[in-house]
């Protein structure tokens, strides 16, 4: 998996590479985050907004595209999801039941 920093408005502050590095430490997560300098890969995958996730089967055919989950705000209160659920289908050999969904605004 990579997370990619598309908004090249965005690049300081909590979105700078020294935070996302101590967040991603603090979290445990283990995935690479790269920088879409001039948003170059977002464009061409018609990334809208952050977060917005694009998931790719073994064949490289997008499976899923949209919002991580239905509620960015508190991890404690999401009922779907979305890129958890589709992993799951993929890792599974089944359908993808929600391959779309809006990206947060």
């Amino acid at each position: 998996m990579v997370v990619v920093n598309s908004n090249h408005q965005k690049r300081s502050g909590s979105e700078s590479l020294e935070a996302m590095k101590e967040h991603a430490a603090e979290k445990g997560y283990n995935f690479y985050y790269a920088f879409d300098e001039n948003s170059l890969l977002a464009n061409a995958l018609g990334g809208q907004t952050a977060p917005h996730a694009f998931l790719f089967d073994c064949n490289l055919e997008l499976a899923y595209k949209g919002a991580i989950d239905d509620n960015y705000k508190s991890a404690k209160e999401v009922n779907k999801a979305y890129l958890k659920d589709t992993i799951s289908s993929l890792g599974n050999g089944e359908k993808v039941a929600i391959a779309e969904t809006k990206p947060v605004d």
